[in-house]
């Protein structure tokens, strides 16, 4: 019979992990976003699972796994009962539930997977693609200096209608920019990467980036094209998938 013991040396063995204690209920996240919570009484566990194969896997063994609570449908949600899975079985729940929120090169890398088809191993990465990636892990680290060597004299398109949208121009600016993209979200602001590609001259980014407001986590897919010289980023457009939720996000 799986227990919440094991259940926490598998999750905070996987990169990113961190476990959050939330009006006593026991919650594993990456960033803000949860991909494990128990009840309170440790009997049940919420897992991330794809919400369209959800209610197939409640039929086929309805002993185990549960539809999630009213207000959790609409998300990639599922319910087991700790104690009807032995070990194998929830480290299996444990580690799809992560790989449904970090990005696909971290999955691999840990577990040894191969490349996802289309997605060329880490040291074949053009060098521009490389340097956005240690600038979203500084942005992630708030590693000022390392910020600073990527990038100087920068321009940062934001779209919307909050107070964060429009051109920001200059190092110092984007710096000041980031301290005000902490205050709007309350600390909650988080970015994953999806994949990155790079030129000569260009690198696009797909990324995840999410944010809670009023208690509600609002998660937006984003493509952003970057401009790079000599190494470094020069220019930057932010295209969201959901401009009404890019706002939302950040207001």
């Amino acid at each position: 019979m799986a227990t919440i013991e094991g259940v926490r040396g598998v999750a905070l063995s996987l990169p990113r992990t961190h476990e959050a204690l939330v009006r006593d209920r026991v919650k594993f996240r990456v960033g803000q976003i949860v991909y494990l919570a128990f009840s309170r009484d440790e009997a049940l566990m919420g897992f991330a699972f794809p919400k369209e194969e959800r209610e197939a896997l409640v039929a086929s063994e309805p002993d185990k796994f549960i539809m999630p609570e009213l207000s959790d449908l609409r998300y990639n949600w599922a319910v087991v009962r700790l104690g009807a899975i032995d070990d194998v079985e929830m480290r299996e729940i444990v580690i799809d539930a992560w790989r449904m929120v970090v990005p696909k090169r971290v999955a691999a890398e840990h577990l040894g997977d191969d490349p996802p088809p289309g997605l060329h191993p880490r040291v074949e990465e053009h060098p521009n693609a490389r340097a956005y990636r240690r600038t979203a892990d500084a942005f992630r680290a708030q590693d000022v200096e390392a910020l600073g060597d990527l990038m100087d004299d920068v321009v940062w398109h934001v779209p919307g209608t909050g107070p964060l949208a429009g051109e920001v121009r200059g190092r110092d600016a984007l710096f000041d920019w980031f301290r005000r993209l902490r205050e709007v979200t309350d600390g909650t602001f988080t970015l994953q990467e999806h994949d990155v590609v790079g030129n000569d001259e260009h690198v696009v980014a797909l990324s995840l980036m999410g944010a809670v407001r009023d208690g509600i986590a609002i998660t937006v897919p984003v493509i952003s094209v970057f401009h790079y010289r000599n190494g470094r980023q020069q220019e930057r457009w932010f295209h969201p998938t959901d401009l009404a939720a890019w706002d939302r996000m950040l207001s």
